[in-house]
């Protein structure tokens, strides 16, 4: 510490950092399954067990799907929580269901994605690989005005029988159960790092404590929804 003007007042500086683990214990064999259905107006359903409890989670994977099959939120809609109407997602604990479900719904639109493209650069005659869905506009990635709106490759689909609803599953990194008096090795999927330090002024005569300067940084991968992990 090093002393101000004010005798009494002292400057102190302190430095944390930690770790947190990511979805439940590797050797528990975790895993989440989701529905995504591409309908014929271009509109898109979701079928997930997943309980929200405040975290976001259900708008994460709105965002997910909107994101790969390019459409507006507006065009997403998803049944949740209700087992009768949807697939196991497994519980809102651990910090597992961004990870998760965020996974399995990736995993499943990203099938229908595929089948959007084939069926696209058929009739654009085009590659696959040169394709995007942007703006419920399938178009030529170096040439924007060559495309077909979404909902036509849609109905070209329908009319050839190909399916665009696909259920996924995601299975997280999986280990056998350790040695419990001596674990080594991967226990967890992931880890989230995060460090914090600060700069304080206290009053050693009233025990007033002022804090000058708090700097926070956080490795939190890939941020889904920005506006959600700041206002965490």
């Amino acid at each position: 510490s090093a002393k101000c003007e004010d005798e009494n007042r002292k400057i102190g500086r302190g430095l944390a950092i930690g770790l947190m683990s990511y979805g439940r214990m590797t050797f528990l064999h975790d895993s989440s399954r989701c529905y995504v259905r591409l309908e014929s107006d271009g509109s898109v359903l979701i079928r997930s067990g997943i309980p929200d409890l405040g975290g976001g989670q259900i708008s994460l994977l709105c965002q997910i799907v909107a994101e790969e099959l390019g459409v507006p939120m507006s065009q997403v809609k998803i049944y949740h929580s209700d087992t009768a109407l949807t697939p196991l997602a497994g519980t809102t604990t651990a910090t597992r269901q961004t990870y998760m479900s965020g996974n399995a719904t990736l995993k499943a639109a990203r099938e229908i994605r595929n089948r959007i493209l084939n069926k696209a650069a058929e009739i654009l005659n085009v590659n696959q690989d040169k394709l995007d869905i942007i703006n419920e506009k399938v178009l030529v990635n170096y040439d924007s005005s060559q495309y077909a709106p979404l909902v036509n490759v849609i109905k070209a689909c329908n009319a050839d029988g190909i399916e665009l609803f696909c259920e996924a599953q995601f299975n997280a990194p999986s280990t056998i159960v350790p040695n419990l008096s001596n674990i080594r090795g991967m226990t967890f999927p992931d880890f989230t790092f995060g460090a914090q330090a600060v700069e304080v002024a206290v009053d050693t005569e009233t025990g007033q404590v002022e804090i000058l300067k708090l700097t926070t940084c956080y490795d939190v991968g890939k941020a889904i929804n920005p506006f959600s992990v700041e206002g965490q």
